[in-house]
């Protein structure tokens, strides 16, 4: 997997003050106007708008957002060819089995899954908060309506795929979800 190093800007906002000639704001209005009876609020500009999918912690494809469980053999791939980074849950019997991160564009894989059904999730946006282990724009999140099921065998075990954009001949029917009912799915 090759990690690919970018740059990214931080947008500040700055507030400027009028200023007489000594370099101390003024206290008058200028001549031949009226002083303002109110003060219009500045306005700040909206992160997610041309939100850079850059900005914030952007992690590496694969990484594990949340620790698991191990133990099995089984394998799960992830094709991310949407323009979105996104994260992918397996969540059963009440645990999390996996959360990793993949890139927009990327793919990666996640192993040592134990064998069961699991409910497959998806959450997909831009600027990635690790603290809150959630995007800040363009949130979205879906589920695979049939889960995931691996097993293991003496000479054998599952690996599955999936891939995170629609598919020509796809057969994973999906489901839209909330991003704050991913989040809160274990």
């Amino acid at each position: 997997m090759n990690a690919t190093s970018r740059s990214f800007a931080v947008g500040l906002v700055s507030l400027v003050l009028a200023t007489g000639c000594g370099g101390r704001p003024t206290a008058a209005p200028a001549p031949n106007r009226a002083p303002s009876s109110s003060t219009t609020p500045a306005v700040l500009p909206d992160p997610c708008a041309n939100a850079d999918i850059e900005a914030g912690t952007r992690l590496r494809s694969g990484v594990n957002v949340d620790p698991g469980r191990t133990g099995g053999r089984s394998q799960l791939n992830v094709e991310n060819g949407s323009s979105l980074d996104a994260t992918v849950k397996l969540v059963g019997g009440g645990a999390l089995v996996r959360h990793i991160f993949v890139r927009a564009s990327a793919s990666t894989s996640a192993n040592k899954i134990p064998p069961g059904k699991y409910r497959l999730l998806v959450s997909q946006g831009k600027i990635w908060n690790a603290d809150q282990k959630q995007f800040q724009c363009n949130r979205q999140a879906f589920e695979y309506v049939g889960g995931a099921e691996f097993s293991e065998t003496a000479t054998g075990y599952s690996v599955l795929t999936i891939t995170l954009q629609p598919t020509a001949g796809g057969t994973a029917p999906t489901k839209s979800i909330s991003p704050d009912a991913f989040n809160g799915a274990t």
